[in-house]
């Protein structure tokens, strides 16, 4: 259950969302693969969908 905390703090926090699948099929056994997973998905090398204010347009 504090996974599911944690990732969606990270979301709200950092502006995207997690595919769901993507974290089923995520080996999340430590904090340096949790951390991995969402850098890898901040930077778009997974099937994240930008949202909020990181999405904006105002970025660039």
């Amino acid at each position: 259950m504090t996974l599911l905390h944690l990732l969606v703090t990270f979301e709200s926090e950092f502006g995207f969302e997690l595919d769901d699948e993507d974290v089923m099929n995520a080996n999340l056994d430590t904090v340096r693969s949790l951390v991995d997973l969402v850098v890898d998905v901040a930077e778009g090398d997974r099937g994240a969908v930008a949202a909020g204010p990181a999405n904006d347009g105002l970025r660039g």
